[in-house]
């Protein structure tokens, strides 16, 4: 009793200091339970120009609508309200599993990375893949002061150039003092800052593909002319099981 009284008291309090008047759309509650196609399309959205005037959004000159029921927020919102707090923003979601351990929200247009995201855990994993191979490329066929020198330069004066917060982190994890410029290192400590030196025997990272295709479990990669015998053995896996 005391809970659901102190419970009470707060929704009290949250409802006397909040400034949206949101009406809730009604909900027809089915016995017995449909599938999770039918229950995501049963409810019909609130026009988002409605939604907008709710929460004290000038439709007219802070959205731009996609359709009836989606819209951008213009950013003058956050110059509007500049003087209130930061509120809290929360996700709320369902994700239903599969027996090989990857799940997804059941939804039709609703994406924003929330759900429905594999395509962007393709391109990242991918990403992350091609860059190592692209690292070990150049570390292989450049020499210790060209390579120093792509990292460090700029389109400033070599006598300006500085490094930059992730460098100066790069170089305190290497013992070297954090507070030095390009032109202090030794030759023997710009070759420790600028090579990672990966053993391509030790690489886990593979590239997916959201396809299950059984010939791209084992590939060589780096035949091409250009790659100047720089291949090795990898291969691809299912985006889904790098979803974690």
């Amino acid at each position: 009793m005391m809970f659901r009284q102190s419970w009470l008291t707060a929704a009290g309090r949250f409802r006397a200091l909040s400034t949206w008047h949101l009406k809730r759309l009604p909900l027809q509650v089915q016995v017995p339970t449909p599938c999770d196609g039918v229950i995501a399309s049963a409810q019909t959205p609130k026009r988002i120009e409605t939604l907008a005037a709710e929460i004290g959004i000038d439709a007219a000159d802070e959205l731009k609508t996609y359709g009836p029921f989606k819209a951008k927020v213009s950013l003058d919102v956050l110059k509007r309200l500049h003087h209130q707090p930061n509120g809290k923003y929360v996700v709320v979601g369902g994700m239903t599993p599969t027996p090989l351990g990857e799940g997804k929200t059941t939804c039709d247009e609703f994406n924003m990375h929330l759900t429905g995201d594999i395509h962007a855990v393709s391109a990242a994993t991918n990403l992350l893949a091609a860059a190592i191979d692209a690292r070990m490329f150049h570390e292989r066929n450049l020499t210790d002061a060209t390579l120093y020198q792509r990292l460090v330069s700029s389109k400033a004066p070599s006598s300006s150039a500085q490094f930059t917060p992730a460098m100066r982190r790069r170089l305190a994890k290497l013992g070297l003092s954090p507070t030095s410029t390009p032109d202090d290192l030794t030759p023997t400590e710009r070759r420790r800052f600028a090579r990672l030196a990966l053993d391509p025997a030790t690489i886990t990272v593979k590239r997916v593909v959201d396809t299950n295709d059984r010939f791209l479990r084992h590939v060589t990669v780096g035949q091409g002319a250009a790659e100047k015998g720089q291949n090795r053995a990898t291969g691809f896996d299912i985006t889904g099981m790098n979803n974690r």
